[in-house]
């Protein structure tokens, strides 16, 4: 059993009649069953040079597969329903005005889960060109999500007495140092070997 499960910007439904209001987040996601068929891959265009040092991404970024994103939606009816199996501390974390993922996803799940311990983390970052998803990325996010995430892992970790052990909470996390967790995180993104274009 994992000591405690954190997710960031995580969906579990993109569109629906949820927590009392419908909510259409992502239209082009209602007709992926379809368009799988008519046009399997779907150009993105460049991203605008200024959004890359806003919040850098290394992945996917000119198209996406159509095929890949129905899968995911179906996925996600099972996602839901495994919700309430999940009973252990949970911290999830998302921007209020997150384009990808609608906010209402976090409600949702804090909503479902059988967890005692919930903490749920969200703000609203200035309007910018991103999407405002990528939030470990982000630069007027990513400071914040990192102090949220390294207080989450400590406090959880010392509350389950695992900090110190071998495989727990670095020995030094709360030294102002922020410990090696917070060492790493403040690194920033790095670069991966290779890339995939």
């Amino acid at each position: 059993r994992p000591a405690g499960i954190i997710t960031i910007s995580s969906p579990v439904f993109f569109n629906g009649f949820y927590n009392g209001r419908l909510i259409i987040h992502q239209p082009a996601t209602i007709l992926s069953g379809i368009l799988r068929h008519l046009k399997p891959i779907l150009p993105m265009g460049a991203r605008p040079r200024g959004t890359e040092k806003l919040s850098p991404w290394v992945g996917y970024s000119r198209e996406v597969s159509v095929e890949a994103l129905h899968s995911f939606k179906l996925a996600l009816a099972e996602v839901r329903r495994g919700l309430r199996r999940i009973a252990a501390p949970y911290c999830s974390i998302i921007a209020a005005n997150d384009r990808t993922v609608s906010a209402e996803n976090q409600i949702y799940i804090h909503n479902h889960i059988q967890s005692r311990e919930k903490r749920a983390y969200m703000f609203i970052l200035p309007p910018d060109l991103s999407t405002m998803h990528t939030l470990l990325t982000h630069i007027r996010a990513r400071e914040r999500v990192f102090r949220f995430v390294e207080s989450f892992i400590r406090e959880t970790l010392e509350d389950t007495g695992m900090a110190g052990s071998e495989g727990g909470a670095d020995r030094d996390a709360g030294s102002g140092g922020g410990g090696q967790l917070g060492r790493w995180l403040r690194s920033g993104p790095r670069e991966p070997d290779n890339l995939v274009e």
